[in-house]
């Protein structure tokens, strides 16, 4: 399957080197070596008084750079129709040749709230400073070409305006502050200037620069500065909330309508039995077939329309102990996410199966459509065709989100249950009282999202699980084809915008645009969730920045002397003994992999951890006490997840445990 995914993904990337945009008189002239840094920024929106947020994007589709051979530019509608930016991605610019000195890094996240703090995130509407933390694209080749790249630490509040500001930003050659731009100072110091680019937004400029002297920053030691403002929660919810609510409307009384389309009972081993079927789910796609028409269809009233009843696939497994014991109602439904274009058969996998015939987990699964396998060929017609395609992806994982409620629903139902295939020895096993959620790697991901809008489901395990995606995708080794290939094109600031663009479209469907709506403030129809997040040191293709993102988010705390990449603070997470009955916990193993690349690379693969934790027996018992207690436990009795002594070998983790 890898080997197929990165054939796709290479002959796809072969075709992102044409079609380059020249930048016209309509760029923010505040970064003149790219038009659209910086970026995201209020200068690319208009007033709309019926938005939420009182704006609209106003992307120009001739100054967007196209990554791929289709003639003409990208179509920017569904950019457009964003209130506002997503709460989570990058914050670009660009200073030539800059230094990192005494500006807050991924280690020490707290440093960028000091006083005398280089880089400042202001949350104008809530008065104060956000945590974030600041890095050069080394991905970059060319180093006069490197994103200079602003995370924030959690993610941002919806309607919210922010203001970016740097200061004695200074050269790595020369060790002199860097100048602002002419178009800046134009700005800051009240030249006059001819370019209504400019003298359109003094008035504005004047209100950045008046709340940031409130602040302390004073305007004269600015380098640049900016503010945008994050899109409104409808805008980034309603649709996935309306179609959630609709579709569930829409369920047979008694639970979905289903069909078994093959049974298969091992001899021997963990499972006793596996169901695959089909499940009938209210469909708001086009098609449900993997293709670039496949969108969600939107009503004149801004709401997803319903069209049909469709089939989707899915696999239930029964452990053996449960079914030969005769446990009566004693099985622990589990609702299982599978890893990035992946399928329901992960829920065969062995370390799961083991550990389900251990806990009495009966699994069931069904694809991530959107990012399932079926999914590869029309990801890469987007890349390879048309990126204004995108959409796509986040509308299909839309849909899948209806589909895995609907598999939740189903296996709690008592007519599936209680049907002859479920009780293959005469009783029925499974408890319609238990219904959880686990997932790994893009299971965990969007396992975020699930438990975000999940009505019924409160417990839940997101295993190397991270968020938001662009900032995964540049230090994860799977997208190295992609960076490879990309550099070719030559202006690496481009592939960063790239990345911020399909992130300001996957937010309606992906982990930055639900992250805080986990525990806190839960979104309408959602009950608070009790969350598990882990995570392995070394991970070479979920980076743990991305767990620590989803834990601050979601308030999520720390057990005492949780391990800790390099000389990290692990700033934000409140330490504690547990066990703790409510909330989230966010936990890190240390495998004994080498420290992580300092930049936005990532770690080898030849110790990659990310098969590891979800094997650690551990992490394992801490699953199982939150499914069966409701106890959030430490399993590493407060010393943290070192390798267990003596040392052994986990099944497809290259380091000993």
């Amino acid at each position: 399957r890898d080997i197929m995914i990165l054939v796709y993904l290479l002959l796809a990337l072969v075709a992102l080197n044409e079609g380059r945009a020249s930048y016209p008189e309509d760029c923010d002239p505040l970064v003149p070596h790219f038009c659209y840094f910086p970026w995201p920024n209020n200068f690319w929106t208009v007033n709309d008084t019926s938005s939420a947020t009182g704006l609209r994007l106003n992307m120009n589709s001739s100054t967007v750079p196209k990554p791929n051979l289709e003639p003409g530019p990208i179509d920017v509608k569904d950019w457009n129709a964003l209130d506002g930016f997503a709460p989570s991605a990058s914050i670009l610019t660009y200073f030539e040749r800059p230094s990192l000195k005494g500006l807050a890094g991924w280690a020490d996240v707290g440093a960028s709230l000091h006083p005398d703090s280089p880089s400042i995130l202001y949350d104008v509407t809530a008065g104060k400073r956000i945590p974030h933390w600041v890095e050069i694209d080394v991905e970059a080749l060319e180093s006069k070409n490197r994103a200079f790249m602003m995370w924030p630490a959690h993610a941002l509040e919806e309607t919210h305006t922010y203001i970016v500001a740097y200061r004695n930003i200074k050269s790595a050659l020369t060790g002199a502050p860097i100048a602002p731009s002419s178009a800046f100072l134009d700005l800051r110091d009240g030249r006059p200037s001819s370019d209504p680019r400019i003298n359109n937004r003094r008035v504005a400029f004047d209100k950045i620069f008046t709340t940031l002297e409130k602040a302390g920053i004073k305007r004269n030691t600015l380098q640049i500065t900016w503010d945008f403002t994050v899109a409104s929660s409808p805008t980034l919810h309603n649709w996935m909330l309306f179609l959630r609510d609709d579709g569930l409307k829409r369920m047979p009384t008694g639970g979905p309508d289903y069909r078994i389309t093959n049974i298969t009972d091992p001899k021997g081993g963990d499972t006793y039995r596996y169901i695959t079927g089909k499940i009938s789910v209210p469909t708001y796609l086009t098609t449900k077939e993997p293709v670039l028409e496949s969108r969600l269809v939107i009503g004149p009233d801004n709401k997803p329309v319903f069209k049909r009843f469709e089939e989707y696939g899915f696999i239930v497994s029964i452990p053996r102990n449960l079914a030969e014991q005769k446990k009566k109602n004693q099985g622990i439904i589990m609702n299982y996410g599978h890893g990035l274009f992946g399928t329901y058969e992960e829920v065969k996998t062995g370390y799961l199966q083991s550990e389900g015939n251990q806990h009495d987990y009966i699994i069931g699964g069904t694809d991530w459509i959107g990012m399932a396998h079926d999914d590869i060929p029309m990801v890469v017609l987007i890349i390879a065709g048309d990126y204004s395609d995108f959409r796509a992806v986040p509308d299909r994982l839309t849909q899948s989100l209806l589909n895995h409620f609907y598999l939740t629903e189903l296996m709690r139902s008592n007519k599936f249950i209680n049907s002859k295939e479920m009780m293959p020895t005469g009783v029925p096993l499974a408890n319609p009282k238990t219904h959880y959620y686990y997932g790994n790697s893009n299971g965990g991901i969007m396992g975020t999202v699930f438990m975000g809008t999940s009505p019924t489901v409160t417990k839940g395990v997101l295993g190397v699980a991270g968020g938001p995606y662009d900032l995964l995708l540049q230090r994860s080794a799977d997208f190295t084809p992609f960076m490879d290939i990309l550099r070719v094109d030559g202006n690496e600031m481009e592939i960063q915008l790239w990345l911020n663009l399909a992130e300001q479209l996957w937010s309606r469907a992906g982990p930055g645009g639900y992250a805080g709506h986990v525990v806190t403030r839960p979104l309408p129809g959602t009950p608070k969730k009790q969350v598990a997040i882990h995570y392995g040191l070394g991970d070479a293709q979920v980076t743990w920045l991305g767990a620590q993102f989803l834990g601050r988010s979601m308030g999520a705390v720390m057990f005492n002397n949780n391990v800790r990449e390099q000389n990290e603070t692990l700033w934000g997470f409140k330490m504690v003994a547990g066990p703790l009955s409510s909330g989230a916990v966010i936990q890190g193993w240390d495998f004994g992999a080498p420290n992580v690349p300092k930049g936005n690379i990532p770690p080898s693969k030849k110790t990659d951890t990310h098969e590891c934790t979800r094997r650690d027996p551990r992490a394992q018992d801490a699953i199982y006490e939150l499914l069966s207690t409701g106890m959030l436990k430490d399993f590493c009795d407060g010393k943290g997840c070192h390798p267990i002594q003596p040392p052994r070998r986990l099944p497809r983790c290259p380091l000993p445990d």
